[in-house]
């Protein structure tokens, strides 16, 4: 098994361990029953913590990679665009395709109903793989199943932007692995962004 997978694969060990509370926290609302929400950034935060602390992706990992997370690319003097990928893993200050010095960027929803924030953070990965030398890409879908985002994605697949996105940046589909977890320790199938396209736009 090569690193790069061994890699995928304890990310996904650390995301199996992130506490159900922090896929939708409770919060108090004006009656007495509180109510469960969904934020990104309150999975995120654990979710890089559990990344943190899993002794066999540290291990994995050159100790010249770092894990970033929001890292703003926004006055970039070689990344034009402004984007905040959740989670990079790269050598800083280094940019270069055949040593992989970028080698994953990730982006992480944690709703379904934001067709919008889907279709950008497939830009983002898209844009970071195949402008940008960035070797794989992952999104994370937390809250919703594999099954729930395939019906969704018919509408998501008709979009202006997501269209541009195809046409510009097809060939970084096949580099970017979907995960999705819709409760703690619950990890479904793990399908490229190539695949989910074209199992949805063929039917």
């Amino acid at each position: 098994m090569c690193k790069d997978i061994k890699i995928k694969k304890q990310i996904i060990e650390s995301m199996k361990n992130v506490e159900q509370q922090y896929y939708t926290p409770l919060v108090a609302t004006i009656e007495s029953s509180p109510k469960n929400i969904k934020r990104e950034r309150n999975y995120c935060y654990e979710f890089y913590h559990q990344m943190r602390s899993n002794s066999q992706l540290m291990q994995l990992i050159e100790d010249d990679y770092t894990f970033s997370s929001e890292m703003d690319k926004s006055g970039h003097e070689i990344i034009k665009e402004n984007l905040i990928p959740d989670f990079i893993l790269h050598r800083p200050s280094k940019m270069t395709s055949k040593n992989k010095d970028n080698l994953l960027v990730m982006e992480v929803k944690v709703a379904l109903e934001d067709i919008k924030g889907i279709i950008k953070d497939f830009n983002s990965l898209s844009v970071m793989i195949s402008e940008y030398s960035y070797h794989h890409g992952i999104f994370i879908l937390i809250n919703h199943s594999l099954d729930e985002l395939r019906k969704k994605f018919k509408r998501i697949i008709v979009k202006k932007d997501f269209k541009r996105i195809e046409e510009k940046y097809r060939d970084s589909f096949s580099k970017i692995d979907i995960i999705c977890s819709k409760e703690m320790s619950v990890i479904g199938e793990v399908v490229t962004l190539e695949e989910l396209y074209e199992e949805i736009s063929y039917e």
